[in-house]
């Protein structure tokens, strides 16, 4: 079965992919917490970095507003991300409405990022690495699958794909440099775009694989669910 992400405390990931010992639970911007007085959000995604760093996140904005009905600067924020081979550490921070800044932090690395098109996206640092990621509106705890992987060929690195519905959003980072993807899932097929140049694959159970090619070159990339854990 798909690698379930990582999820929002209670995260979350995904979810956290992200975990990503990942399970847990995601929310709609319609959902509301225990006391019903706050709609939250969670998203899901991947995340990659300079050394091969792989792993994935999930982060859970409260909507403040929907609890004091006044004109909130700033959300609040939880979740966790997931490093491969590494383990998961909480996160907290901010959400500036409508479209970011976000803001988050824990365990030595800091996120910040923006949404924009839905999908929250940014980079982060941590102790001797950096890296990009992306993550997807988890409207339950199964709706964002993530695939973490490799890319070799003119360059070689970190690949990881976040997928919900017919979406597909994630980065690369390679030796040469990194990247953002999105694309869509039609089907088996895979199509993925990233700055300077496209991938296509196909999906087969609980992984992908496909072929890139770029200003940087060409090469062949693959990811699996597994791959995240």
């Amino acid at each position: 079965m798909r690698r379930r992400l990582l999820g929002a405390f209670t995260l979350p990931v995904a979810g956290a992919a992200m975990i990503l010992a990942l399970g847990g639970t995601g929310c709609s911007r319609n959902d509301h917490d225990d006391d019903g007085d706050r709609s939250v959000t969670t998203y899901e995604g991947t995340l990659t970095g300079t050394g091969s760093t792989s792993g994935t996140i999930a982060v859970t904005i409260t909507d403040e507003n929907t609890a004091t009905g006044m004109l909130a600067t700033n959300d609040s924020v939880s979740g966790s991300f997931h490093l491969v081979g590494v383990g998961t550490m909480n996160l907290s921070g901010t959400f500036t409405e409508p479209t970011g800044p976000l803001s988050v932090s824990g365990g030595g690395y800091t996120f910040t990022g923006g949404l924009a098109g839905g999908v929250l996206s940014g980079t982060w640092i941590g102790p001797g690495t950096n890296g990009t990621f992306a993550a997807l509106v988890a409207a339950n705890s199964s709706s964002v699958t993530a695939f973490c992987g490799t890319f070799d060929g003119n360059d070689s690195g970190a690949w990881n794909v976040a997928q919900s519905g017919m979406t597909l959003t994630g980065s690369f980072t390679g030796t040469a440099g990194s990247g953002s993807l999105s694309g869509t899932l039609v089907g088996s097929s895979v199509g993925l775009n990233f700055s300077g140049g496209t991938a296509q694959g196909t999906l087969n159970g609980t992984s992908m694989s496909g072929t890139w090619s770029g200003s940087a070159g060409s090469g062949t990339w693959q990811a699996s669910t597994g791959g995240c854990q």
